[in-house]
């Protein structure tokens, strides 16, 4: 009523996925399935009335970036992470790039291995006493732990995920 609705940023976000007991999960923190880590986000960016799916991973710490793009404030220059989500949702998206993903719920309560891993594309890392490696577009389901067979890949992912790890504790 008022004319402002081109020139809003609305964003509506979950903080977690709902996986209801699969894999045994009767929570909702403990893994990291997709069923957890799939988090509703949808965007409604400034000046643009269309709507669109994005099918790249993103992550929750790409909201700071994208409030701060849209308000015409610049980022922090050191110490932030995330990426706008700005050109993604008009259409302009690179592809995407590496999400880390992590929880330490299992550990700390049970005493399990902390779960942390990279998702790059199509598959899906899980670093854990166990590691995993799924292709997500063949298997979205996580039903086939392709980390022998695909060992390549997830060493691959692997690396980066160390990289990323070690960037962290330099900054």
């Amino acid at each position: 009523e008022i004319g402002i609705w081109d020139d809003l940023l609305v964003i509506v976000v979950g903080d977690h996925g709902e996986g209801l007991y699969e894999r045994g999960e009767r929570l909702h923190g403990n893994l990291v399935n997709q069923t957890t880590m799939r988090v509703p986000l949808i965007v409604k960016v400034p000046g643009d009335g269309s709507g669109r799916i994005v099918d790249e991973p993103v992550s929750l710490v790409d909201l700071a970036p994208t409030i701060l793009e849209a308000a015409g404030v610049p980022a922090p220059a050191s110490g932030f992470e995330g990426s706008s989500l700005l050109p993604a949702c008009r259409g302009d998206g690179d592809g995407g790039r590496p999400v880390y993903f992590e929880t330490l719920a299992g550990s700390l309560v049970y005493g399990w291995s902390p779960l942390e891993g990279i998702r790059d594309g199509r598959y899906k890392y899980i670093r854990s006493s166990m590691p995993e490696l799924y292709d997500l577009e063949a298997d979205p389901d996580e039903s086939v732990n392709l980390y022998e067979e695909e060992a390549e890949v997830a060493a691959d992912l692997e690396t980066r995920l160390e990289r990323q790890l070690q960037s962290w504790q330099e900054a």
